[in-house]
């Protein structure tokens, strides 16, 4: 796809569509000698937008044209697409950014979404996601399994100080309880020592 953007002022006498085709086709896609040739190909797609210009002059016309050609190959100076490349992969992310940013614009948080935000919070899931699987992933072979559940990920949370308190109101499914005797409960010192006297 190649655009040519040409701004030129231009009386009535001349015929200035044909002028730029000329220009167009033979200096920058080198096609055969005849203008006619090259207005007739891009007759239709040569968008035309006209002002009148200083008004005591009606005669003068500022014309811009926007000629798109199509061209089949490479040409002269192309370039190659490359592969696409997700915006994931563009961060160094493991989690979406490009779903995470639909979520955030058809969630109504805010009226427009900046184009670092879903890369900021993609990065902040997946760093919180990496924190307590690793916790988990130590508690399962702690009690030697070798697959997580629910249970290794509740004393992985409760046993960690800052997540505990990131997620005090969350209720895990299947977590169970941690292992807790209050002191109070517990028997005391002198006791254990008079009943192993007697």
């Amino acid at each position: 796809m190649t655009v040519v953007i040409v701004g030129q002022a231009r009386c009535f006498a001349t015929n200035p569509i044909e002028d730029i085709i000329h220009k167009a086709v033979h200096d920058r896609h080198r096609f055969a000698a005849n203008a006619r040739v090259g207005m007739n190909l891009f007759q239709y797609l040569v968008d035309v937008r006209s002002e009148r210009f200083l008004p005591g002059l009606p005669s003068l016309l500022v014309t811009t044209f926007v000629v798109s050609c199509v061209m089949t190959g490479r040409g002269k100076g192309g370039k190659v697409k490359g592969k696409a490349k997700s915006r994931s992969s563009r961060a160094g992310l493991q989690f979406p950014v490009g779903r995470i940013h639909r979520l955030l614009r058809r969630g109504n948080y805010a009226e427009r979404i900046g184009a670092g935000a879903p890369v900021y919070l993609a990065a902040v899931i997946e760093y919180l996601t990496a924190e307590v699987l690793e916790l988990a992933g130590n508690a399962a072979r702690d009690n030697k399994k070798t697959r997580i559940i629910p249970r290794h990920l509740q004393l992985a949370i409760r046993n960690d100080e800052e997540l505990s308190k990131f997620l005090r109101g969350v209720t895990i499914a299947q977590g169970g309880v941690l292992p807790n005797i209050q002191a109070s409960l517990l028997p005391k010192k002198t006791e254990l020592k008079a009943s192993k006297k007697d």
